[in-house]
């Protein structure tokens, strides 16, 4: 899916995947950022790669740092429950609702399924 965003005072378009957008809607709303102001941070900061593969990157960063922090909570809480694998999760969810988002959302923020 291709958008239209504004990277440091220029207009440019980006290609990413539905979910890769979703995520970032995702990331803008935790963070109280807008979509542009976030892809001029992440744009700041890439080096060599595309602005789409920098993009890409730092969703899977945002989300690993989430996953980490709740990993070392748990930990403290030694709730095993909360370190259960989510690989089955993840890998259905990938399946099962092809092009749906994070937390199960499809395009535009919709629930999927």
């Amino acid at each position: 899916m291709r958008r239209n965003v504004w990277v440091t005072g220029r207009r440019t378009s980006v290609s990413l995947e539905t979910a890769v957008w979703d995520a970032l809607v995702e990331i803008c709303e935790r963070e109280g950022h807008g979509m542009d102001a976030l892809c001029s941070m992440v744009d700041q900061r890439r080096q060599r790669a595309s602005l789409a593969s920098s993009l890409r990157i730092f969703v899977l960063g945002y989300f690993r740092a989430i996953a980490d922090r709740l990993t070392r909570r748990a930990r403290r809480r030694r709730d095993p429950a909360d370190e259960a694998p989510l690989l089955a999760t993840v890998l259905a969810r990938l399946s099962g609702r092809r092009g749906a988002g994070a937390g199960g959302r499809g395009p535009r923020g919709k629930r999927a399924g």
